[in-house]
C-alpha cells in the first residue's frame, strides 16, 4: 500500500515497480515527509497588510563590492603629447605635469582635486572623470565608503529607489523580495506599495 501512495504523491500515471521493496528508500522519504520544515512554514509572516517590507529594503553585498574608487581624474593612453599642454594651464592646483621626454600629461592624484578642469580642455578627450557607479546613479547622495573602501548605503537619506543596484556593474547590491506580499495584495484586490522601490507609486487591482 505505501508504494501505491508514493506514486500517486510523486509520480502520477507512471510505474515504479522496479523500486518497490526497497524499504530504505520508502523510510527516506518518510523521513523528508515528516520531519523537514514545509515550504509554508513562516509564510504567514510575510502575509501582513501593514507591513510591506521590513527595512533596510537596499543592502551592500559587501564581500562581492569591488570597493571602486568614489572619483578619479587620470590621464589615459590616448594622450597625444600635444605642444599646448591646455590640462596643465587649466589647473588650479598644479596637479597635472608634463613629461619632459614624452610631452605626455600625468595627474599627481594627492593634488587633484577632482574639478575635471583638465579633462574638459583636452582636445583628445585623453583625461576621463571616472566615478563610482553606484554612487553617481544615487540622486540623495547616500553612498559613501566604508572603513575598507567597499561602498556603504546612509539609510537616513536613501530612499530605496533602486538604481544603484541597477547601476552596479558587480551585482554587489540586493533589495528584499516582495513577491509574496505584492501577490497577495492584488489577489485581494487591496492597495499595495509597489515592492521594488517602496516609495510613492501605489497600484490597484480590482
Amino acid at each position: 500500500m505505501k508504494w501505491e501512495i508514493l506514486e500517486i504523491m510523486f509520480f502520477p500515471g507512471k510505474s515504479y515497480s522496479r523500486v518497490r521493496g526497497s524499504d530504505l528508500l520508502w523510510d527516506c522519504l518518510t523521513e523528508v515527509l515528516t520531519n523537514h520544515a514545509p515550504l509554508s512554514e513562516g509564510i504567514e509572516l510575510a502575509d501582513k497588510a501593514e507591513t510591506y517590507y521590513t527595512p533596510p529594503l537596499i543592502n551592500i553585498i559587501k564581500f562581492a563590492c569591488h570597493g571602486c574608487v568614489e572619483k578619479r581624474v587620470y590621464v589615459t593612453n590616448g594622450c597625444q603629447g600635444c605642444l599646448a599642454h591646455p590640462c596643465s594651464e587649466v589647473c588650479p592646483t598644479g596637479a597635472v605635469k608634463i613629461d619632459k621626454e614624452s610631452g605626455f600629461s600625468s595627474i599627481n592624484q594627492e593634488k587633484c582635486i577632482k574639478c575635471g578642469r583638465c579633462a574638459n580642455v583636452c582636445a583628445y578627450n585623453a583625461i576621463i572623470i571616472q566615478t563610482r557607479p553606484c554612487a553617481a546613479s544615487c540622486g540623495m547622495d547616500a553612498i559613501s565608503s566604508d572603513e575598507n573602501g567597499k561602498a556603504d548605503i546612509d539609510y537616513d537619506k536613501c530612499v530605496s529607489c533602486g538604481q544603484c543596484l541597477v547601476n552596479c556593474p558587480f551585482g554587489a547590491i540586493s533589495d528584499k523580495s516582495q513577491i509574496f506580499p505584492d501577490y497577495k495584495s492584488y489577489s485581494v484586490g487591496r492597495q499595495s506599495i509597489c515592492g521594488y522601490c517602496s516609495c510613492f507609486c501605489r497600484s490597484v487591482r480590482s
